[in-house]
């Protein structure tokens, strides 16, 4: 295994800290339930460092990236969506990665959705996350994207379809 040269764990140090140590919002932003954030917030900020374009390699240095698993883990669905947009919108199109972006989405939607005690549009969204990660899935051809183990992942979403109400946690693996 070779060793990564200094200049590439420092930017993949620099988008962890960048991504995990500022303060998380008091609260989620639920539509029509709680004030909507303002642009200048910390979520904003980390979403514009969002690099364009998305190279799947380098998904340890994309600060924008690794918040959005803070966010959705914590329970910020609306800023997990917000963080990875961009993200998503700078992917090259048609590929793996895309899939995974819109997959990681859709759950992050889900769960907003899920908090706003609207089940059934949840539920759906679950499933039309599945549907992108299958499609992720077989675009990767078995291989991790952008550190996802994708079979994981998409089975753990294909259980929580099955569980009214939730949605998987999400992880890369370091």
């Amino acid at each position: 295994m070779r060793s990564k040269p200094v200049s590439e764990t420092a930017r993949a140090q620099a988008a962890y800290r960048a991504a995990y140590e500022w303060p998380l919002p008091p609260e989620p932003y639920l539509p029509g339930l709680t004030k909507r954030p303002d642009s200048s917030d910390d979520v904003h900020r980390v979403a514009a460092l969002a690099p364009d374009p998305t190279d799947p390699n380098a998904w340890r240095e994309n600060a924008a990236y690794l918040a959005g698993f803070r966010l959705y883990n914590a329970g910020f669905g609306w800023e997990a969506h917000e963080v990875w947009e961009p993200v998503w919108m700078h992917a090259p199109p048609h590929g793996a990665e895309r899939y995974l972006l819109q997959g990681l989405i859709q759950l992050a939607n889900a769960r907003l959705k899920f908090a706003m005690k609207r089940d059934r549009a949840g539920g759906r969204l679950v499933g039309i996350a599945a549907g992108l990660l299958e499609l992720a899935d077989y675009a990767a051809r078995g291989e991790d994207v952008m550190g996802v183990d994708l079979p994981t992942l998409l089975g753990d979403t294909r259980l929580a379809s099955d569980m009214p109400g939730r949605t998987p946690e999400l992880h890369y693996n370091a």
